[in-house]
């Protein structure tokens, strides 16, 4: 059996720390643990490119970005903001029945839900189903530093005191 063990650095406004967690998923193929690791590191670069389009002001927004990557596998798409332009800015308002009757004679958009999308990826298991994950490496004082594939033990393998 495989798991992905996940390196990465947490912490609070205090202080930070590094640490590894290994995903719960474990896979009997290889070749799939593999496909799941390559996607962990397409979804973090995806995560970075949001981050630095919200922190520097440039030509990408971050739905542009959700938008690139909204056909991969590993892709969670979310879109429950309902937006309605007021003169020449859009407004979130609630997704009711109500607010669409409301505003129908306005524009309107579907967004992508950014906190879903950027913070969740699916992940493939061994009978090829996806499996939606919330990625703990992804926060405000989270930052990853890799993953890796490791053989994972039984637990009357070995204990530490």
């Amino acid at each position: 059996m495989y798991k992905i063990k996940v390196e990465y650095r947490t912490g609070n406004s205090f202080g930070s720390e590094d640490t590894e967690e290994s995903l719960d998923l474990e896979w009997q193929d290889l070749k799939i643990a593999k496909e799941n690791l390559k996607a962990i590191k397409e979804h973090y670069e995806m995560y970075n490119k949001i981050e630095s389009c919200r922190n520097w002001k440039n030509n990408n927004s971050p739905q542009d970005i959700l938008k690139e990557h909204s056909d991969r596998w590993w892709f969670v798409s979310k879109k429950d903001r309902f937006f309605v332009k007021f003169k020449d800015e859009f407004r979130i308002i609630d997704n009711t029945k109500e607010n669409i009757r409301k505003y129908k004679d306005h524009e309107t958009q579907m967004r992508y839900d950014i906190n879903m999308c950027q913070n969740c990826m699916k992940l493939k298991a061994d009978n090829g189903n996806l499996m939606q994950q919330w990625n703990f490496w992804c926060g405000y004082f989270e930052s990853l530093h890799g993953a890796e594939i490791v053989t994972s033990q039984d637990n009357d393998m070995s204990f530490s005191i």
